[in-house]
């Protein structure tokens, strides 16, 4: 089992100590994820204004919790959380501004044959691996 199942599972298990499915747990998630968002803005800012204290462990601890209601957000509206993003990473890879700040760059995201990857080649629910050196794989 892969760290990424360890993970799925505790979010699921997660999900059945909320309010049922549906639109009450959607409420409940994205109204979560926004307080969580908040508590990271206000440790931020905090740090910003010059406040005593370190607050380098409280903010690590709200990108979690921010993260963990993203991936139950996403567990709860069926979406493939990890594809998506992956979809939206190189969409935004493929804007000419993104280009121009990209040049000198030596890093592309390609297939195992070398090919470059465009967000449409990903397949819904399919799961990939991207290596180090930006080549993407089936799991």
């Amino acid at each position: 089992m892969t760290e990424i199942d360890t993970l799925s599972n505790h979010i699921k298990n997660h999900l059945q100590w909320g309010p049922p499915a549906g639109a009450e747990r959607v409420r409940f998630l994205s109204l979560a994820l926004c307080g969580e968002v908040g508590e990271l803005a206000n440790n931020v800012k905090k740090d910003w204004r010059g406040d005593q204290g370190n607050r380098s462990s409280d903010i690590r601890d709200e990108l979690a919790d921010i993260a963990n209601y993203t991936f139950m957000l996403a567990e709860e509206l069926k979406v493939d959380l990890p594809t998506q993003m992956m979809k939206k990473l190189l969409e935004v890879e493929a804007r000419p501004e993104w280009q121009r700040r990209r040049e000198g760059m030596s890093i592309a995201i390609t297939d195992a044959a070398g090919k470059p990857v465009k967000a449409g080649d990903l397949i819904e629910g399919q799961e990939y691996e991207v290596s180090p050196e930006g080549v993407i794989k089936d799991r």
